[in-house]
């Protein structure tokens, strides 16, 4: 056994800041809590859809009937309208016919293992049935509508978030045995959960940054707005943090591992005389 010095406790810093960060990240939109409900990964305005819709119908104005504004959490959400943000997390989505991110839920789908971003079939579910043509018209055939392109990779996206997060946990507590053998599979867990998180998240921005290229500045017959404003969540950003702490973790933790090496062969050496 060896004592905790000052790289084993800078590793085990680094992977307690990243685990903190990782579990905030990880509660976005779990359900309409205070904490999870100002969590999230990727957001979607709807404002000005309806605008959209009537002109894809060559009508002016907006239509408003497409909505639902009552303020009610559960029940039967199938095509009785759609709400005016949305908001993903790793375990699933919440919706709100407030204004603005975070505010009080309309609806929260149900949490699930490797849930799945497919904002298209999501507003399709919600608009009322007597405007699905309406709706079929006005989205561009692109990544956006791209439901098993979209599903299978933010799955994949989300497996690799949880298996890294486990493995930053892990790294935190086998660092605490105060051991170089573990203080050398703190090292290596480090690292495998930097890259777990790393890919993960790679694959939630690219998607992100091509939803948004597809859908935010599309214009509804080359001059109204498709009126669907996606937008990088908070919850991103700190998984990101968590990434870098991680990648930190990798160097003292592997530097405690040499010390903790060299203090037992010095003891060993004095020992000897």
């Amino acid at each position: 056994m060896v004592r905790l010095n000052f790289c084993a406790g800078a590793g085990i810093f680094l992977s307690v800041a990243a685990v903190v960060l990782l579990a905030f990240g990880n509660i976005g939109q779990i359900n309409s809590s205070t904490i999870p409900k100002h969590l999230r990964i990727i957001s979607l305005s709807t404002a000005g859809f309806g605008a959209a819709a009537a002109a894809a119908a060559g009508q002016t104005g907006n239509i408003t009937a497409i909505y639902n504004t009552a303020a009610t959490v559960g029940g039967n959400r199938t095509h009785n309208g759609i709400r005016l943000t949305y908001e993903w997390g790793v375990w699933g989505y919440c919706a709100s016919n407030a204004a603005t991110v975070g505010g009080s839920r309309s609806y929260c789908s149900q949490r699930s293992f490797g849930a799945t971003f497919q904002p298209a079939s999501v507003l399709y579910t919600d608009i009322p049935t007597a405007y699905t043509s309406a709706f079929n018209a006005t989205v561009p055939k692109s990544v956006f509508t791209d439901d098993a392109y979209l599903g299978n990779f933010t799955k994949a996206a989300n497996y690799l978030v949880f298996i890294g997060s486990i493995l930053a946990a892990l790294a935190m507590l086998i660092g605490l045995v105060a051991h170089r053998f573990a203080f050398l599979l703190g090292a290596i867990f480090s690292f495998i959960s930097f890259l777990a998180l790393a890919v993960g998240l790679v694959i939630y921005t690219i998607i992100i940054v091509r939803v948004k290229a597809a859908v935010n500045n599309y214009k509804v017959n080359g001059t109204t707005s498709l009126g669907l404003e996606f937008e990088m969540g908070n919850a991103l950003w700190l998984m990101w943090a968590a990434t870098g702490c991680m990648l930190i973790a990798v160097a003292p933790f592997f530097c405690a591992c040499c010390q903790g090496r060299n203090k037992i062969e010095e003891k060993e050496h004095l020992d000897y005389y």
